[in-house]
């Protein structure tokens, strides 16, 4: 019996093929929303996008697959592929501290919808595609940067406030209120943006689904946001209130954190209770009927859909061991000042460098280091070098004082990027390891622009095949780079990758 393909399950097949492209995204983020850190707001696109997905039942269409559509779907899939590569490898673990990686989701959603409901249907999928956009938090970076000053005005706002129940209230800038010997903090763990950003971004597809109009959607959407703000207001209010009049205690210390995941949870149910207070709901229009009698190549098509999720998923398993970095603390911006004992100091705390004979070649004492390299690489030992900061010195004294003899670009298993020269030098080969090293100091200071670059004769970079990187990113950074089809020259980089390997880890 010939299977019938129709919209309803189409969207059923979209759906889970969307839940299973975001399951790598999972592994780096955090399940819940974090105050201190409002970036991982993302995790609520993240558990909506397969929601939404469902929702596009509403959408009146009949599958129609012309050969045209699985080409689209195809090339689509192959752009995502191959700017994932690019990107990768110019960002290293940039790539997922800004979620670059749901900033190009959109190409796989378009890709997969072409596939299983062919491009005339296309323009359907417009809303799902920019919500998914919202997944990265580099969209939303001047609201996750103004958290700290956020903190400060409801910090100032519940003073105002309090001031009127408390005679002695003192404010203390920027986040602190002081009365009868004790004291509070209205910190960025009270009432984060993420929260707020959360709460939209949950309350997003729910609003498509309803039917009605747009201003009332975008009404309603403001009062779930400014429920949320002034509840939370509300709840900081009164614990600042028995705090400074009572002391402090761990059971209002348990109802702080418990009574901020309620009110979340609350101001949703309530929102749900009151649309229909908006003139919205779900209605019974012809809009969303399912039409049968698909047309043209959706068996092909719902293959190769199914064959793109579990590609995208296999390409993208690895995220979980990635070396990530918050863009919350990315964004904090410490200049690094150091002297050079301390920066060898912090680096050696940042790196192992157990079992290397290495000597730190720094000069500056700004935390700009540089290597001078004279008339050529000494010869006496393993070199290491550190930057804080991109520093075209380094690059324009290798190549101007030694002979670049090959280059290759490699992206280890957990997304790092590094570069490889092969250099000649007063008759001597050398082997130069470029990489970012992450590095997350303390009190969430990030110097995300740190570099380390090691230079080692040849002979002592390893065996041949040591170490693990990834293939299909590696071919493709590499295709119009003639060094790649030196085989020789391709082995010896690789067999010092352990070094490189050991230089990030």
């Amino acid at each position: 019996m010939r299977l019938r393909y129709n919209k309803r399950l189409g969207i059923a097949l979209f759906a889970v093929l969307v839940a299973v492209a975001v399951i790598s995204s999972f592994f780096i983020t955090p399940l819940s929303v974090s105050d201190s850190d409002p970036s991982t707001y993302v995790v609520v696109p993240l558990l909506m996008l397969p929601l939404f997905a469902v929702f596009m039942a509403k959408e009146r269409m009949r599958p129609d697959v012309r050969r045209r559509d699985l080409v689209l779907g195809v090339l689509l899939f192959a752009a995502l592929v191959l700017l994932t590569a690019a990107l990768r490898f110019e960002l290293s673990y940039l790539f997922l501290g800004y979620r670059i990686d749901m900033l190009l989701f959109p190409l796989l959603l378009l890709s997969i919808a072409s596939l299983l409901f062919g491009g005339a249907n296309l323009r359907k999928f417009k809303y799902m595609a920019v919500y998914s956009l919202l997944a990265s938090s580099l969209l939303m970076a001047p609201f996750i940067e103004s958290n700290q000053g956020f903190a400060v005005f409801n910090t100032i706002a519940i003073y105002s406030v309090a001031k009127a129940f408390i005679h002695n209230l003192t404010y203390i800038a920027p986040i602190t209120l002081s009365a009868g010997g004790y004291q509070i903090g209205i910190g960025q763990t009270c009432v984060g943006v993420g929260v707020l950003i959360g709460i939209v971004l949950f309350l997003l597809p729910v609003a498509y689904l309803y039917e009605g109009s747009r201003a009332r959607k975008a009404l309603w959407l403001a009062s779930g946001f400014a429920l949320l703000l002034v509840l939370n207001m509300l709840r900081m209010l009164s614990i600042a209130l028995v705090w400074l009049t009572g002391g402090p205690s761990n059971a209002l210390l348990e109802v702080h954190v418990f009574a901020g995941i309620l009110l979340f949870y609350l101001t949703i149910i309530v929102m749900m209770l009151l649309s229909g207070r908006y003139g919205l709901g779900i209605g019974s229009s012809k809009k969303g009927k399912a039409l049968s009698g698909a047309r043209g190549h959706y068996a092909a098509g719902a293959a190769i859909a199914v064959a793109v999720a579990l590609a995208y998923l296999a390409l993208t398993y690895n995220y979980s061991t990635s070396v990530y970095i918050s863009q919350a603390y990315l964004g904090n911006g410490v200049a690094a000042q150091f002297t050079n004992s301390s920066m060898d100091s912090l680096l050696n705390s940042a790196i192992d460098f157990s079992g290397f004979n290495a000597t730190a070649g720094l000069q500056g004492g700004n935390g700009a280091a540089a290597l001078v390299w004279g008339g050529g690489i000494p010869k006496s030992a393993p070199l290491i070098a550190y930057v804080t900061s991109p520093n075209g010195s380094i690059d324009a004294s290798l190549m101007e004082n030694n002979r670049l003899v090959g280059r290759l670009y490699m992206i280890d298993d957990r997304g790092l990027s590094g570069t490889v020269y092969d250099l000649e030098s007063n008759g001597t080969y050398f082997l130069v390891y470029r990489t970012a090293v992450p590095y997350l100091g303390g009190g969430g200071a990030s110097y995300a622009r740190l570099e380390a670059y090691l230079i080692l004769p040849s002979n002592e970079s390893g065996s041949p095949g040591c170490g693990s990187y990834d293939a299909l990113y590696f071919y493709i950074l590499n295709a119009a780079n003639p060094a790649m089809y030196n085989q020789q020259l391709r082995q010896s980089m690789l067999g010092g990758y352990c070094t490189f390997d050991r230089l990030v880890r």
